[in-house]
C-alpha cells in the first residue's frame, strides 16, 4: 500500500473522528438547552431543541422520553405516545416511559392500553413527576368506575408518595365515588396543605360538602372550580355535581340544565357509559326524562 493511500486513510480517519466529536460537542449543548427549557415549563422550545438533539443522536432513549414529556405538558398526547414508544423500543426496561405512555393513553381514554403499560410495571416506580403505577393505575380505575379498587390502588401510592398532593386528591375522588365525604374532606385537607392551588381539589371539596349536605360552600367551591378550570376542556363531572347541588337547593330548572350539558360532554368526551348512565338517572328523579329526549 502506498504512502499517499495510507495518508488518505489517516486523514479520512481523523476528520471522521473530528466531525463526530463536534457533533458530540453540539449535541451536549442542545440537549443542555432543551433540558433548560423543560425545567422551565418553555414546552414548545423543548420539543424544538429535542427533536435537533435526537437528528444528532437518534439512539438516545432519554432524549424521547424528555421530548415525551414535553409533549405531553402541551397536550399532544399522540406526539407524547409516539416518542415514548420510541423510547421503550431503545430501552425495554425503562418503566418510566411505560408510565407516562399510561398516563398519555388515558387522556385518549384508552385505558386498555394504559392498563397494559402499567402492567409492564412490577413495583411503583417513582419518577421526577412523583408518578407512580399505583397512582396512575388507580386513575385508570375511577375512569372505569371501579371506584374500590381505584382507593386500593391509591393508598398503595400514599406510603411511597405521601408527600405528593396529587395522591391525597385523588384519594378524595375515590372516597367522593364511594359516598365517603367526611374521608374525603380529610384527604383534601391534606392535598391543600401541600398544595393550596390546585384546582381540581375544589372540585372535590364541591362534592364532599353537598355529601354532608353544606350546599352554599358545595356551590362556591363548584363554581371556583369553574372559573379556574385550565384543563383544556369542560369537565362534565363539574356539570354533574353542580346539578346535583341545584337539586338540593330546589333550582330544578337550573339542574336539569347542569345534567343535560353533563351527559352531553360525556357523549362527546366517549367516557365509559356507566357515567352517562348516571347522569340518566338523576334527570329521570327530577323528570322522568326520556334518554333518546337528550340530544
Amino acid at each position: 500500500m502506498s504512502f499517499i493511500i495510507i495518508f488518505a486513510i489517516v486523514l479520512i480517519a481523523f476528520i471522521i473522528n473530528l466531525s463526530s466529536k463536534q457533533k458530540k460537542q453540539k449535541a451536549v449543548k442542545i440537549i443542555k438547552n432543551a433540558n433548560i427549557e423543560l425545567e422551565l415549563e418553555n414546552y414548545s422550545k423543548a420539543i424544538y431543541f429535542y427533536e435537533k438533539a435526537i437528528l444528532i443522536d437518534n439512539k438516545n432513549y432519554i432524549l424521547y422520553y424528555n421530548h415525551g414529556l414535553a409533549n405531553l405538558a402541551i397536550g399532544k398526547y399522540q406526539n407524547s405516545i409516539d416518542s415514548f414508544s420510541q423510547a421503550i423500543s431503545l430501552n425495554r426496561n425503562f418503566n418510566p416511559a411505560y408510565l407516562q405512555r399510561a398516563f398519555s393513553y388515558i387522556q385518549l381514554r384508552d385505558y386498555k392500553k394504559a392498563l397494559d403499560d402499567c402492567n409492564q410495571i412490577s413495583y411503583a416506580e417513582n419518577v421526577s413527576t412523583g408518578l407512580d403505577v399505583n397512582l396512575v393505575r388507580g386513575t385508570i380505575f375511577i375512569h372505569l368506575g371501579k371506584y374500590q379498587r381505584a382507593l386500593d390502588e391509591f393508598n398503595k401510592s400514599l406510603k411511597s408518595n405521601s408527600d405528593f398532593f396529587l395522591v391525597h386528591s385523588c384519594r378524595a375522588e375515590a372516597y367522593c365515588y364511594l359516598g365517603r365525604y367526611n374521608q374525603a374532606l380529610e384527604s383534601l385537607q391534606k392535598s391543600f396543605a401541600i398544595n393550596p392551588d390546585f384546582y381540581m381539589n375544589y372540585l372535590w371539596k364541591s362534592w364532599a360538602n353537598y355529601g354532608i349536605s353544606n350546599y352554599e360552600e358545595a356551590l362556591e367551591d363548584c363554581n371556583y372550580f369553574f372559573e379556574h378550570n385550565n384543563y383544556g376542556e369542560e369537565s362534565p363531572k363539574a356539570y354533574e355535581i353542580r346539578a346535583l347541588i341545584y337539586k338540593a337547593q330546589n333550582r330544578i330548572d337550573d339542574s336539569l340544565a347542569d345534567l343535560e350539558k353533563a351527559y352531553r360532554l360525556y357523549k362527546n368526551q366517549k367516557v365509559p357509559k356507566i357515567h352517562c348512565d348516571e347522569i340518566v338517572k338523576h334527570i329521570r328523579q327530577i323528570k322522568g326524562k326520556n334518554i333518546n329526549e337528550i340530544t
